[in-house]
């Protein structure tokens, strides 16, 4: 009896954990926007390229406030900003993981 309330148990704990790490396996950006924020404001740019996690390019920025905004990486300026960040040195430039 004991064995069958273990096995059940280790069970549930790994249906769990299968299923809350695949929580991080979806896009992070919902919803973007178009329009330029104030660059002064701007602490971070993150360029995470499409894969099986998302199946678009997401590019986050993270204002000074901690807050992040999706952008849209259509929109004619990001595009221009992720040629950019593109060209500089890797050690510079923070892209997430596929």
């Amino acid at each position: 009896m004991n064995f069958c309330r273990i096995f059940y148990a280790l069970t549930f704990c790994v249906i769990y954990a299968t299923i809350a790490r695949g929580n991080d396996l979806r896009c992070q950006c919902i919803m973007t926007e178009s329009k330029k924020p104030p660059f002064n404001l701007v602490k971070n740019i993150e360029i995470i390229p499409e894969g099986p996690h998302c199946d678009k390019v997401q590019v986050i920025l993270t204002l000074k406030s901690d807050q992040k905004i999706c952008l849209n990486p259509n929109a004619p300026w990001v595009e221009v900003i992720i040629k950019h960040l593109l060209k500089k040195p890797k050690d510079s430039v923070q892209v997430g993981k596929a």
